[in-house]
């Protein structure tokens, strides 16, 4: 499993693939989980506390480390 550490501004940022189309996202206290639909990162459930902002760059990091193909 591939698991991606970085930082979003102030914050803290852990991306691990669950399996070949769940991601999980987790930011300080918080655990997002993601599907990959036809190579694009769609959120299960969002908590009230994460902002448009912060949601966007995370399904582009997602899309752009685990959509494609070829890491799966």
């Amino acid at each position: 499993m591939r698991v991606i550490n970085f930082r979003l501004g102030n914050r803290g940022v852990s991306i691990k693939k669950n399996s070949k189309d769940r991601v999980i996202v987790r930011l300080k206290n918080d655990q997002i989980p993601f599907i990959l639909k036809e190579g694009e990162a769609e959120p299960v459930t969002v908590p009230p506390s994460l902002d448009n902002q912060l949601l966007t760059h995370l399904k582009w990091a997602i899309t752009h480390y685990f959509g494609c193909k070829k890491n799966d």
